[in-house]
């Protein structure tokens, strides 16, 4: 009697290292998304430690990173629901969406990053914060999460959600994002008591630390904001 045929076993699911999934999300983000998280979260540190900013640049840029990611979580909501609506019957999306998708989105930044920013510009009497390397800085925080947002909407749009799933992942990115407001406040308490220059690279690195890897795995995020509730 010839045996029993042997059923073929699963695939292997291959091993990823501990820092790859750390940075990939477990494999589901890009190497550009994760380039532009990296490089937009180590640009203020890098102002800290390197070029010895004082409490209200790292602050400021901290908070316009604040806004902007709000901003852009807006972003996605409205252009992958306006892109998936369009799509399934077959137009494009109209010019006067994306018009007032961006007007709103201005109106947004401006007032979420002149609420929380305004008190840090005006923290102390130190000389103006600004300069010409804080606006290279500030061009990269803003330009470094695009691509992460873009493949966002793009994969959003391919897997052709619903509106309900769309609003609900807005939902939950919402939850985290606010969770980031947290070690703004707390470096601000600080800083304003201990403005020395010890302090701040310290505040610093244990604020870009926690930011960076709010971002990068967002389940971890998400259990830490449950707690919180």
């Amino acid at each position: 009697m010839a045996p029993p045929e042997q059923s073929e076993l699963p695939a292997a699911v291959p091993e990823m290292s501990f820092w790859w999934a750390l940075l990939s999300d477990r494999g589901q983000r890009g190497g550009v998304a994760i380039a532009g998280i990296l490089v937009r979260h180590a640009t203020p540190l890098m102002g800290v430690l390197l070029l010895n900013w004082s409490a209200q640049k790292f602050l400021l840029l901290a908070v316009i990173n604040f806004g902007w990611n709000w901003t852009l979580l807006g972003v996605w909501n409205i252009a992958t629901s306006a892109l998936v609506k369009n799509r399934r019957v077959g137009k494009p999306v109209p010019a006067s969406t994306w018009v007032q998708m961006t007007l709103l989105g201005a109106v947004v930044f401006c007032i979420v990053t002149g609420a929380f920013g305004f008190p840090v510009y005006y923290m102390s009497s130190a000389p103006p914060v600004v300069d010409a390397v804080w606006w290279m800085a500030l061009a990269m925080t803003m330009l470094g999460p695009l691509p992460n947002v873009v493949e966002q909407i793009r994969e959003a749009v391919a897997a052709d959600l619903p509106d309900e799933q769309i609003n609900s992942i807005a939902n939950k990115r919402r939850q985290l994002v606010m969770v980031s407001i947290i070690p703004i406040v707390g470096a601000y308490g600080l800083l304003v008591n201990l403005p020395y220059p010890g302090t701040i690279k310290a505040v610093a690195v244990g604020y870009v630390l926690f930011s960076t890897l709010c971002e990068l795995r967002p389940d971890l995020s998400a259990e830490f904001a449950k707690e919180l509730q």
